[in-house]
């Protein structure tokens, strides 16, 4: 039935958009701060927030689903905000910090993806240097 669909859509959505890109990054190397930047170029290349907007519009509508899409965002969130804790962030700082990445990346990139990629990246790389100063 319909309900089961959109369950499936978001589970397919977590799987192949959320938790595909934890396990690249949590297979990449370096310090937590060059993984948070390749995370950032990674969902940015691949497009991989592209139908975040959609998601977060079926969150609205469609109040049986709301609660699985709020866990993947949530998800994202305490996913960045490890790498920021590796990197001595606490309280606060690590919180913003975190949601600012995961928000930007989320909405943002469906503006930027009319730019090239070379351009989506050097803005990329600006955002992360603002937010790791």
């Amino acid at each position: 039935d319909r309900n089961d669909f959109l369950e499936h859509l978001v589970t397919y959505w977590d799987e192949n958009f959320t938790k595909n890109v934890m396990l690249h990054i949590g297979e990449a190397k370096g310090d937590a701060s060059e993984r948070l930047l390749e995370l950032m170029i990674f969902v940015t290349r691949k497009r991989l927030a592209r139908y975040d907007t959609a998601i977060l519009s079926l969150a609205h509508n469609e109040p049986h689903v709301s609660n699985q899409i709020a866990e993947v965002f949530e998800s994202r969130i305490k996913f960045v905000a490890s790498l920021f804790a590796e990197m001595g962030y606490k309280g606060l700082d690590l919180e913003l910090r975190s949601r600012m990445i995961v928000t930007f990346m989320s909405q943002e990139q469906n503006i930027l993806s009319r730019k090239p990629v070379k351009e989506q990246v050097q803005l990329i790389k600006k955002v992360y240097d603002l937010l790791i100063c």
